[in-house]
This record gives C-alpha cells, sequence and structure tokens, in this order.
C-alpha cells in the first residue's frame, strides 16, 4: 500500500495510524446525529444499569477477564492484535450472564407458561442455582440434591453401555458455545474419553459447520486461513454474504484500521446493509464523532447468481471464459469492478463467506 505507516509495535502489535482522513469521514456532523447507526454509548450505559447490583463484580471481569464473545486474546481491554481499547457490544450484552442473580425455582414448576416466553426473557430470568430434573408426567422442573443428580446421569450411562454391549456410543456430551471456559470444554472432552465415547460437541460447530464444510472441500482443512491482522495489512478484503456489522462488531475496528492505510473493501450481498456502508467506530474518537466509510464497491448479486458473478470475476482476473450463467444481472461490469478495486496488480485473492482477505505481499 502507498501510504502504509510502519505500525508494527514492540509487543508485536498493531498500532493503527493516527493521522485524521477526512475522506472517509461520513458526516462532519458529530456522532452522526440523525443517521440511522448503531448506539454504542447508550449501549455501554444499558450494561452499567444491567449490572448495576454487581458494579465491582462486572468491573472486575471486563478489565481481567476474557471476551466472550470471540477468540482474538482478549485479556481486560485489549487483545493480541492491536493496541488500543478492545470491548464490543457482544461482550457487553453477555456480561449480565456472569452477574446475574439465581431465579426463583418455583418459576421452572410448571414449564407450560414459560412456552410464550422469548430465549432473551428465559435468560433474564437468572441463573440456575441447583440440579433440577424434570421426569416424565412432571409438568415442571423439581430441585434435587447433587448427589442423586449425579446418580442419575451415571445411570442412564450405565444403561446405555449395558444395552450396547459396553459400547458408550450411545453416550454423547453437547455444550455450548458461550460463556463456557477452555477448562470446562478440556474437562468435558477427557470425561468423555474416560467414559469410552468420542461423542462430543458444542454449538459453535453447528454455527460454522456450512462454513467449515466449505473450506474442508474446497482447501482440503476446516479451518480458516487468514487472520485479523491479514484484514488490516490486506489490499482488499471481500466480505460475501456476510454481515459482520451486526454478527460481529468487532472486526469494523479491524476494517476501519485497515481503511486508514488505504484498504478497499467490496460487499458482495443482496442486501445493502447500511452498518458495513458507514460505521461509527466507538473506540475511535475519529470515527466516533465523524463516521467511517466502509465500503467502497457493493454488489447486490441476486440470489442464484453467485456462481455467474465469480466466474465473472475469474473471467476479469485470469482470462479464464466461462460459460454463461443465467440470473446473472449485473455481474459483467460487477465483475470488472470488482477486479479493478484491488488495484493495477491484485496480489492473489481469497475469497470465502467470511471474511475474504487479499494478503499484502511481504517486504
Amino acid at each position: 500500500m502507498a501510504d502504509l505507516p510502519s505500525i508494527e509495535q514492540p509487543d508485536g502489535r498493531l498500532r493503527g495510524r493516527r493521522r485524521p482522513k477526512p475522506s472517509l469521514w461520513v458526516s462532519p456532523v458529530p456522532y452522526g446525529l440523525g443517521e440511522t447507526k448503531p448506539n454504542h454509548y447508550f449501549e455501554i450505559l444499558r450494561t452499567a444499569w444491567e449490572n448495576k447490583r454487581h458494579p465491582l463484580y462486572a468491573w472486575r471481569i471486563l478489565s481481567k477477564g476474557v471476551c466472550d464473545g470471540c477468540a482474538l486474546g482478549v485479556a481486560g481491554f485489549s487483545d493480541w492484535t492491536i493496541s488500543g481499547v478492545h470491548l464490543c457490544t457482544t461482550r457487553l450484552n453477555l456480561l449480565k450472564v456472569n452477574t446475574m442473580g439465581a431465579l426463583d425455582p418455583r418459576v421452572l414448576a410448571d414449564v407450560a407458561p414459560l412456552r410464550k416466553v422469548s430465549g432473551a426473557e428465559l435468560r433474564d430470568l437468572g441463573r440456575l442455582p441447583y440440579p433440577m430434573v424434570r421426569r416424565a408426567g412432571d409438568e415442571g422442573f423439581q430441585r434435587v440434591l447433587w448427589s442423586e443428580a449425579l446418580d442419575v446421569i451415571a445411570g442412564r450411562i450405565r444403561a446405555s453401555k449395558a444395552a450396547n454391549g459396553g459400547s458408550a456410543d450411545r453416550v454423547g456430551f453437547y455444550l455450548t458455545s458461550r460463556g463456557i471456559t477452555n477448562e470446562v470444554y478440556y474437562v468435558a472432552q477427557k470425561a468423555a474419553r474416560f467414559i469410552g465415547t468420542n461423542n462430543v460437541d458444542n454449538a459453535a460447530r453447528i454455527c460454522h459447520a456450512p462454513s467449515t464444510g466449505a473450506l474442508r472441500k474446497q482447501l482440503g482443512i476446516a479451518a480458516t486461513t487468514v487472520s485479523y491482522r491479514d484484514a488490516i495489512e490486506s489490499d482488499l478484503v471481500i466480505l460475501w454474504g456476510a454481515d459482520v456489522a451486526n454478527a460481529q462488531p468487532v472486526f469494523m475496528k479491524y476494517l476501519y484500521l485497515g481503511r486508514k492505510q488505504g484498504l478497499k473493501v467490496a460487499v458482495v450481498n443482496p442486501y445493502r446493509e447500511p452498518g458495513l456502508d458507514r460505521y461509527w467506530v466507538p473506540s475511535n474518537v475519529e470515527s466516533a464523532i465523524f463516521g467511517t466509510k466502509m465500503t467502497d464497491e457493493f454488489f447486490a448479486v441476486h440470489t442464484g447468481g453467485d456462481v455467474a458473478f465469480i466466474n465473472g470475476v475469474l473471467k476479469a482476473s485470469f482470462a479464464i471464459t466461462p460459460r454463461a450463467g443465467a440470473n446473472s444481472g449485473q455481474c459483467s461490469s460487477a465483475s470488472r469492478s470488482t477486479t479493478s478495486s484491488a488495484g493495477p496488480a491484485p496480489r492473489g485473492q481469497t475469497w470465502s463467506g467470511w471474511p475474504g482477505c487479499t494478503p499484502r505481499r511481504g517486504p
């Protein structure tokens, strides 16, 4: 990049360009007043209100704990990739999960009324303070002793193994992906191996099953091949069918740091997401006040036109002649625009659902 400054810090983290860049400003109106945008500072105030009963505990979790919403090596208010504050609305929204009090067990005595309650309202009921069991025919859950709960679980495992010739193949462990520490996952898989099964699953795998399946088929490995640092140091980032402004808001700060250095961003999506068009990064003064134009090009490829569009991009990039496809819409002109977004000499392009990056050449 022509205007890429030296941003490597002694600790290996990256520091964004500090000089203002008015060409990226959304508006000179402070904090985007009158614009449709997330209100991050209101979210901070709401989080403080939701955790008002345990303010010191909440502060200790934020200042010394790890993030419940990502795996960026967050420790307190910083991470391993960039210098400065790392704090997103996802983490703030999950804070009350750690500080909330115990629910009244009588609420679970009859589950019929709870069927009309939303997931958010169920979480607001509070933590489960004791082991509780609902047996066949019961209207709800009843509190039991820990010894009884463990006996129930152990008895079901023994019965399953006895019914399957001593095999534990019909025993499985399922863990949630959010709010559980790595230590819990470690102990769970150790317990599963001791019992004799490898059936260990979690919500994160199901959430990422489409992307990991595609990566395994395309690259031979189910892991992504880029890092957040690659996004900052790339010439071009392509977000294909990804709404990171809402699903992974912390990524917007990395895009912002890249934009300050000349990064170009292209979005392929039938819907023009406002947050990907313009965004206000709350932890950066310049972006929080004036906003940041996040995307150079939007390509509203119609549903079913993805293959025709990527064929057009490949043809424009590598002179490959594809067969004409239906529902291509604006693919011809859009594909030429996409390849030109990377500059006169594209440096290799990796396309993926979330996100696609074009890594920068080394010195």
